[in-house]
């Protein structure tokens, strides 16, 4: 892929990092992240704050690269949210957590109003 404009949500993790990597050569991207900036030193890139949970940060972003970019042809959404110990240990809190993050796509689709119908969206979750 060349010449094309992504928003990634959870880009510093192990997966958006190299994702990043991968895309920055010949692409234009906006880095959204929550706790760890990302190395927005590589070509192409700029970032910006963002909480997956939160409708408005979301939408904020997506305006953000609205305004950046004269078209978004993907957005790409890997916020961290792996509870690494039993089910039965996990707490109503840290399952609300993932359930929260899980709320980008929905986001995502209610605020894309282009009817591009070759846009892309990638989700990736781990529970």
């Amino acid at each position: 892929m060349k010449n094309n404009n992504f928003i990634i949500v959870g880009s510093s993790g192990g997966i958006g990092t190299q994702l990043v990597a991968d895309l920055a050569k010949n692409n234009r991207l906006l880095l959204g992240y929550h706790n760890e900036k990302p190395n927005d030193r590589l070509p192409n890139t700029i970032s910006a704050p963002v909480d997956a949970r939160s409708f408005d940060s979301v939408a904020s972003l997506i305006e953000l690269g609205k305004s950046e970019f004269e078209k978004i042809d993907g957005i790409v959404s890997l916020p961290g949210s792996v509870i690494l110990k039993p089910a039965n240990l996990v707490t109503d809190d840290e399952l609300n957590s993932i359930a929260d993050s899980i709320c980008t796509l929905d986001i995502f689709s209610r605020t894309d109003q282009s009817n591009d119908t070759n846009r892309r969206y990638f989700f990736e979750k781990l529970c």
